[in-house]
C-alpha cells in the first residue's frame, strides 16, 4: 500500500467519455473481458480502494472495511478479471489529494441521465456547495431533485467526482456514502483551502 499525497482534496479536471463511458456490452455482462487492477492506498481522509482498467479509473471508494470495499468491487464487476497490483491511472486518481490538476481519465458505469449529473459536480468549485435542486437545475431538470440525489449516491469515485460537494437545500450537510464525518471533513478541508 502506497500513501497519497497530503495536502488540500482539490478538484482535478477529469476527462469522462462520452455517455455511457463504457461500451454496453463490457459492463452489461459484469465487466466480461475487461482487465482491471485494483490496490488499496493511503489518503488524507483514509483508506481508498482504487481501480483501473485499460481506459481509466472504474472505482474509487474509501475502504473503512477493506475486505468489504473489495466485496463491493468484485459485485460491481463479477465477470471481469481483477488483478491486485499498480496501473499509471492509479497515481492520476490519488493526484486528487495532492491538489494536482492532473487530468483523470475515467472509465465508468452509469445511466445518461447519471452521467449527467456527475458532469455537472465537475462543475461546482472548491470550496461552494450545491443543493441537489440547484444541480437539477444545471441539467435542465429542474424537478429531479430526487433523482440527482440517487445519481450523486451513486458515483462510483469518491473526491474525483465531488458528490461531497452536494448538501441539501435546507443548508444541512446530508449523508455521503463514505460517511457523514467524512463529508464534514471534505468540506472543512475545502472551505479553508478555498
Amino acid at each position: 500500500m502506497r500513501p497519497g499525497r497530503a495536502g488540500s482534496a482539490a478538484r482535478g479536471a477529469c476527462t469522462m467519455r462520452s455517455s455511457p463511458l463504457r461500451t454496453p456490452g463490457e459492463y452489461k455482462n459484469g465487466g466480461a473481458n475487461l482487465r482491471i487492477v485494483w490496490r488499496y492506498a493511503a489518503s488524507p481522509f483514509g483508506t481508498v480502494l482504487i481501480a483501473a482498467t485499460d481506459k481509466g479509473i472504474c472505482h474509487m471508494a474509501f475502504a473503512d472495511n477493506p475486505d468489504a470495499a473489495l466485496t463491493n468491487l468484485r459485485a460491481e464487476y463479477p465477470n471481469a478479471q481483477l488483478h491486485e497490483g499498480e496501473h499509471p491511472f492509479h497515481e492520476q486518481a490519488l493526484s486528487i489529494f495532492g491538489g494536482g490538476g492532473e487530468r483523470i481519465a475515467l472509465h465508468l458505469k452509469g445511466t445518461p441521465f447519471q452521467v449527467q449529473v456527475w458532469r455537472a459536480l465537475l462543475n461546482i468549485p472548491q470550496g461552494a456547495v450545491r443543493s441537489y435542486g440547484s444541480v437539477a437545475e444545471s441539467i435542465g431538470r429542474p424537478r429531479a431533485a430526487r433523482a440527482v440525489g440517487t445519481a450523486v449516491g451513486h458515483n462510483p469515485v469518491a473526491m474525483i467526482i465531488p458528490c461531497h460537494r452536494v448538501i441539501r437545500e435546507s443548508g444541512v450537510i446530508g449523508d455521503y456514502r463514505w460517511g457523514r464525518g467524512r463529508k464534514m471533513a471534505l468540506l472543512a478541508q475545502e472551505l479553508g483551502a478555498a
